[in-house]
């Protein structure tokens, strides 16, 4: 068993950061995990205990699983005091309520068949409580029944390794994973006897077929517009070596991007209903029985839509146009913009195929409101303003007839006659009242979310207008009941979980309808993903509810809850930010490994942005400390393989195992409630959480304060 070696005082003080140490112990054997350092040895070194005898701290092998492993001890530090009931292992000992031992590994032939009972490596725990399952099988054919007897049945043109991992669950809710791998060395040629070598000689002997070479290639992110498909891919791109044509593709992944892959060869990524953030999809190629993957992120942006300032507009005949198309610039085609107009009645407007057209206007000057409509949904308004001149002849130009003119007598001197003058025309004003608006624009609706204490999911639609009637909510395949407050309409949604879309629809008292959406995830218990796939939130949150929309994610937690945000893709320079009331505040946060950390305690909409968000190196990061209720260790797992986490106390007493099981590769998480492995109250004290992987033990230091 793993003992640190720093005793601590029994009442201690508030630790200071420096307080809060790390501590490495190594193995001769090349460390797994990055960028750690490893303590010098000396001729010095204090010695330690191992079973009866003493022995240099240095030739002591540490074997991060083992019962038995003891960290190296500072020549300053005194030796560390080993509890009888842990170092003696008699009965006294609190054993682990379930543990299993190692399972050893399998060689099987191709077409062969192997057995063997999971009961038999349960080391604590009631073995017919258990429930198991198996993962990691991609060839292999592996069962399990209900007494635990395993049965694995390798096909008849397989060879190769493949790691499953058996995970035993009891009734409360307690899991390990054990790891067994199996191999399958490739076949060889029977040996041939002494009479039939000579007959054989002269004949070549088939060698074992070689494995296929397929190697693939990473590549780089694809930016795709909101509402706009991309098919630039072709998979053959991928292939850096291997037969291209005999590559078979398959691809898993994403959210709202829908994905497919055509006969040629070619991914085909329609956006039509993505959302504005970036997700992860997984191509598997295969080429007879070798498989490789390769990640592919799909980074989504908000498709950019412009309408520009319309020019006045002026109507000297009855009839008049303008093209409105060449006043749209962005990411659509102008004809594929829907056009609405609220003109006056006097008016006669009509608007086709992106043309707009004046008929039977009277003199006058008018404003038009012309809505533009992208097929997303988006909407640009602009102001048309129209200056309406009506020409008519006047009653004293002359009237000029075209028909040939007739011979006229011979010419008489010209008298002009008297010129009488008419009394000028008076036009009376005519009062015309003002006609009433029609209106024509669809209510603006906008649609969120809110946690309430029991887990359910209120939801809320407001709207810039009143409604006719009550709006319809859609959600989980079922139309809500919805219910009027001040100033919005509610439905509750029964506790969920997961990822889920949102739909509301309303009209006015005009008839105008109009309909908006939104997808939300809601996670219990220790994680849940924003529906794009970015956002990560770790902890033991109780509940969260998660949305992004165009100005961030807003993360709603339970009351008390407190949790950890993780962004995927960051860079170095970006921070996070949350909102305010003075507006966006930076929070601290830091980078590691291309994932912004950040502990939060109450809810908000964030954002990431250009920050200043360090970048640090890899360590074990436990927070809140001092704590009350509970700490979150979060760690980085370098390298795929066992990972052990324990708690011990100042005196180097086990208190509690928290994981011991396989992990892969990232950021992961262990939590602590503050109690030892019976379930009872831990003091009030210093206590070390210790990471064991690859061959190394880190730890940090927290305060527990009831």
């Amino acid at each position: 068993m793993d003992i640190p070696s720093e005793a601590v005082d029994e009442s201690p003080s508030l630790p200071s950061e420096t307080a809060i140490a790390e501590e490495v112990v190594a193995t001769p054997s090349e460390p797994l995990v990055e960028e750690v350092a490893v303590a010098p040895t000396d001729e010095g070194a204090t010695p330690v205990v191992v079973g009866d005898e003493q022995v240099p701290a240095e030739t002591a092998a540490v074997d991060p699983m083992a019962e038995s492993a003891i960290p190296e001890t500072d020549e300053s530090a005194p030796p560390a005091v080993v509890p009888a009931e842990i170092e003696t292992g008699d009965e006294s000992a609190i054993a682990p309520a379930l543990q299993l031992a190692d399972i050893p590994d399998l060689e099987l032939s191709a077409g062969a068949t192997g057995e063997f009972s999971l009961a038999d490596y349960v080391v604590a725990g009631a073995v017919d409580e258990l429930n198991w399952s198996v993962a990691g099988a991609v060839a292999l054919d592996v069962s399990i029944d209900a007494e635990g007897r395993v049965v694995v049945r390798v096909p008849a043109d397989f060879s190769g390794r493949e790691v499953l991992l058996f995970r035993a669950e009891n009734g409360a809710g307690q899991a390990v994973v054990d790891v067994v791998r199996v191999h399958i060395p490739a076949s060889e040629p029977a040996v041939a006897t002494d009479s039939e070598s000579q007959a054989e000689a002269l004949e070549p002997t088939a060698s074992a077929p070689e494995l296929p070479e397929l190697e693939l290639v990473e590549w780089p992110e694809i930016t795709l517009v909101a509402g706009h498909s991309d098919s630039s891919l072709v998979l053959a791109q991928l292939v850096a070596s291997g037969d291209v044509d005999a590559v078979v593709w398959s691809l898993r992944g994403g959210v709202f991007i829908a994905a497919h892959i055509d006969a040629q060869g070619r991914l085909h990524l329609d956006g039509a209903q993505a959302q504005q953030g970036r997700e992860i999809f997984y191509l598997e190629a295969q080429l007879g029985t070798v498989r490789q993957q390769v990640r592919l992120v799909v980074g989504v942006e908000a498709p950019q839509f412009v309408l520009a300032d319309l020019p006045a507009m002026r109507v000297e005949d009855q009839d008049a146009t303008m093209d409105l198309k060449p006043y749209i610039s962005g990411d659509f085609a102008p004809a594929t913009i829907a056009w609405t107009a609220e003109a006056p009645i006097a008016l006669g407007v009509q608007i086709d195929e992106g043309v707009l057209r004046i008929e039977g206007a009277t003199a006058g000057v008018y404003e038009i409101r012309l809505i533009a409509t992208a097929p997303n949904g988006r909407q640009r308004e602009a102001i048309l303003r129209i200056e309406v001149i009506v020409v008519e002849a006047s009653a004293n130009e002359p009237v000029v007839d075209s028909a040939e003119p007739t011979a006229t007598p011979s010419a008489e001197p010209f008298e002009p006659s008297a010129v009488t003058e008419s009394p000028p025309v008076v036009v009376e004003p005519v009062e015309i009242g003002e006609l009433p608006p029609v209106d024509l624009r669809p209510p603006g609706l906008k649609l969120s979310g809110h946690l309430l204490a029991a887990g359910a999911v209120e939801l809320r639609l407001e709207s810039d207008e009143p409604l006719e009637g009550m709006p319809v909510f859609i959600a989980a395949g079922q139309v809500l009941a919805v219910e009027a407050r001040d100033g919005y309409y509610a439905a509750v949604l029964q506790p969920v979980a997961g990822v889920l879309q949102v739909i509301a629809a309303a009209s006015d008292s005009a008839g105008n309808a109009a309909e908006t959406q939104f997808a939300f995830s809601v996670g219990r218990g220790r994680t849940a993903l924003s529906p794009d796939g970015r956002l990560r939130i770790q902890g033991r949150v109780g509940a969260v509810l998660l949305y992004g929309d165009s100005e961030g994610y807003s993360v709603e937690l339970a009351q008390g809850s407190t949790a950890e945000l993780v962004f995927s893709g960051v860079e170095p320079g970006q921070g996070l930010f949350r909102r305010g009331a003075g507006g966006w505040e930076e929070l601290p946060a830091e980078i590691v490994a291309g994932e912004l950390c950040a502990v939060i305690d109450a809810s908000g909409v964030f954002r990431v942005a250009k920050g200043t968000a360090a970048s640090v190196a890899v360590m074990p990061v436990a927070y809140p400390n001092p704590f009350n209720a509970e700490v979150v260790l979060r760690y980085l797992v370098a390298v795929e393989g066992p990972v052990r986490v324990v708690v011990y106390d100042a005196l180097g007493a086990q208190i509690r195992e928290l994981v011991h099981q396989v992990q892969g590769v990232g950021l992961r998480t262990a939590i602590w409630d503050g109690r030892d492995q019976r379930g009872l109250t831990a003091a009030s004290g210093v206590y070390l959480l210790a990471i064991e992987m690859g061959g190394e033990r880190r730890t940090r230091k927290v305060m527990l304060i009831r």
